[in-house]
């Protein structure tokens, strides 16, 4: 993960909101899609399940794990 979007998700994890603002979820989006090698994805923000899985990635991705 390159600095700025480590900057980015530290700022997103110190959040204390219960629900993804738009922004954010379109940044997991993108970021999932440079990092995850796949094309730029949204999918439904009914699908909460998948939305926490790509940030499941995303974390271990920060922390190196």
């Amino acid at each position: 993960m390159n600095q700025d979007d480590k900057l980015w998700w530290t700022s997103f994890r110190q959040s204390t909101a219960n629900v993804v603002s738009k922004q954010e979820f379109n940044k997991i989006c993108e970021l999932h899609a440079q990092y995850f090698n796949h094309e730029l994805y949204k999918p439904c923000t009914c699908n909460s399940k998948k939305v926490q899985r790509w940030i499941d990635d995303l974390n271990k991705l920060y922390f190196g794990n």
